[in-house]
């Protein structure tokens, strides 16, 4: 797994954060490939990864919008079940190097370098049957504006799925007391009502690389006001769980038996009647 340090600095609602967003996966991108593809990222393999599979279920000929695809991983696990992938990412490195392993793959992924707020300006609503992410939203900035794109896109009976560092986790304040070394302690949370960009710090086991880049923390209530404002209804919610197995063989996977990590949501566009919308507004306004 990426290992998260414990340095968090609140960056504000600026646009400062979107182009260090962007920068730090630029600059990173060959060494967080090699993290990737040398299974370094245990999470991503073993634990997440997986679980986001099994929520997307048969993808088998359907059209399939994976979103802050980065450098292939998950646009490739979509392709290898027989979907037909489309993987976008803001970062030109990240995509030039997801091209490269298609041209060794000789697959038929198409990659897109783009800003995901304009997705529909790049495709016609109802033009997926499915829109993906595995552990890219918490890092867009405005992410209010993909979830709404993606609504649009969608056709009829489609479904968004996707992954996210659990709010749990991304909480500034939160951090293991250790009791002694190899053994966590509790899991404290705190600022937890304190959403919006963070300064994270990542190393990369495997690499040299310490990666520094603006992470968004929400609260749970957070998120579902984004599916609300977006007109998608939330039909599965999963915190994916290390085995007991998994956990005594691979180091890290210790806490993660104890705490949430992760967070995988299904949703779908939901249309609110006059009478429904009203209701709603009058209870967010009591």
């Amino acid at each position: 797994m990426v290992a998260r340090s414990a340095h968090w600095r609140n960056l504000g609602r600026s646009r400062t954060s979107s182009r260090q967003a962007r920068r730090g996966w630029e600059e990173a991108a060959r060494d967080w490939n090699r993290f990737v593809e040398t299974r370094e990222d245990h999470h991503r393999w073993e634990l997440h990864g997986p679980a986001l599979i099994r929520t997307v279920g048969q993808v088998k000929g359907l059209r399939v919008l994976d979103l802050g695809c980065g450098q292939g991983w998950f646009s490739r696990e979509l392709a290898s079940r027989g979907a037909r992938v489309t993987g976008l990412d803001w970062s030109a490195q990240q995509i030039a190097i997801a091209k490269e392993h298609e041209r060794k793959r000789r697959g038929k992924i198409e990659y897109v370098c783009a800003d995901a707020v304009r997705i529909t300006q790049r495709w016609p609503s109802r033009s997926f049957d499915l829109v993906t992410s595995c552990m890219s939203f918490m890092d867009m900035p405005r992410l209010d504006k993909v979830l709404s794109g993606a609504c649009r896109l969608l056709k009829p009976g489609g479904r968004l799925v996707f992954s996210v560092s659990h709010p749990m986790n991304t909480a500034p304040g939160a951090h293991w007391l250790r009791k002694r070394i190899g053994h966590h302690g509790p899991w404290l949370v705190d600022g937890y009502f304190e959403e919006g960009p963070y300064d994270v710090v990542w190393s990369l086991r495997g690499t040299s690389r310490v990666m520094r880049v603006p992470q968004w923390h929400r609260t749970f209530a957070g998120w579902f006001e984004l599916f609300h404002n977006s007109r998608l209804g939330v039909t599965r919610v999963w915190e994916p769980r290390p085995t007991t197995l998994q956990a005594r063989r691979i180091a890290g996977f210790e806490g993660a038996r104890r705490v949430p990590y992760y967070l995988i949501f299904e949703a779908k566009p939901t249309t609110l009647g006059r009478a429904a919308r009203v209701a709603v507004e009058r209870s967010r306004s009591e």
